[in-house]
């Protein structure tokens, strides 16, 4: 498999990717190739141990933006035979926009969807996965019904693969689960949902209904999602912030507090992106893994062991079949 890793993207580039990629070119058997500004990257490389017979440097221009052009040359790069992925830190609707004009989407899929992840309440799977996937969260705005049935059976594809879950839970995000309120194609993706054998539909879901594990797979618009994801992301700080604020110097508070912030500090170690690496954009011929533009070496390092791990699981297969057989 060819694994290719934009070197030029996120805050702590080009040091975190070229870091990572040396650190699991000496002990995994993966084919890797860092993009971006040769020069950089070759200097940077010739500090670090590493094995260059499974890591090499492929060049992209950099002229007045490194990033974009780093991500542009890795999307024409994954296009050809012999790549099979690609790790991003870039912005979401950047990498959503350069796979569109780059890469095939998978025949039957209507629209491709951004994923989110986030720990919940519920393990699922063989491998007690807390995580539940969310999707779309940015790479499209306006989804009609067949986009959002497209996104329940891709999510179930990707969550069955990778979480071991062999029936995902689908649920659908709206204000209210009886979805009586809810848009149109929402409303209409709901209908035809229950009718689907491929996929196990349960409904609407609300924003508390996610940390509690109630769906596996939450979809929603877009736009929506990119909102409940940062609103989510944000939960812990925002609770660690009120608290503070409350602050009493009293001893019994005090102990109050310390107990409270190490189980805040466990929680956001939850909603880091380090532990799990990334969330891909499904609906492509190719595997695309976004991960944290602030993602540090460890991140990055996950994230490239999810590509990995994607390509093993063959979850552009698992996706093709669900609409084959839909």
């Amino acid at each position: 498999m060819g694994l290719l890793i934009d070197a030029m993207n996120g805050e702590h580039a080009p040091e975190a990717p070229i870091r990572a990629a040396a650190l699991l070119s000496l002990d995994r058997d993966l084919d890797l190739c860092l993009v971006g500004d040769e020069a950089v990257i070759t200097e940077q490389l010739s500090s670090l141990s590493h094995d260059p017979s499974t890591l090499m440097v492929l060049d992209a221009a950099p002229g007045d933006d490194p990033g974009a052009a780093s991500l542009d040359r890795a999307m024409e790069l994954l296009h050809a035979p012999g790549n099979s992925a690609l790790i991003t830190a870039a912005d979401g609707a950047d990498v959503s926009r350069a796979a569109r004009q780059r890469l095939p989407r998978i025949p039957g899929v209507p629209s491709a969807a951004l994923c989110a992840v986030y720990p919940t309440a519920r393990r699922r799977g063989d491998r007690g996965d807390p995580f539940s996937l969310i999707l779309d969260v940015g790479a499209s705005q306006d989804a009609t019904a067949a986009d959002l049935i497209g996104f329940a059976h891709m999510g179930s594809a990707y969550a069955s693969r990778i979480s071991g879950n062999t029936r995902p839970k689908i649920g659908l995000m709206a204000s209210r689960s009886d979805l009586q309120h809810a848009p149109e194609s929402v409303r209409e993706a709901a209908a035809r949902l229950r009718e689907d054998n491929g996929v196990e539909f349960i409904g609407g879901v609300g924003g508390v209904d996610i940390g509690r594990g109630a769906a596996d797979v939450v979809v929603c618009q877009g736009s929506t999602g990119a909102v409940v994801i940062d609103l989510l992301l944000g939960v812990p700080g925002l609770v660690q912030e009120l608290i503070r604020s409350t602050h009493d110097p009293g001893l019994t508070q005090r102990l109050t507090m310390s107990m409270i912030k190490r189980e805040l500090r466990a929680i956001r170690s939850l909603t880091d992106w380090k532990g799990y690496g990334g969330a891909p954009l499904l609906g492509f011929e190719r595997a695309v893994i976004t991960t944290d533009p602030a993602g540090s070496v460890e991140t990055f390092r996950n994230a490239i062991r999810l590509a990995a791990k994607s390509i093993r699981k063959d979850i552009i297969g698992a996706i093709r079949a669900h609409f084959t057989d839909a």
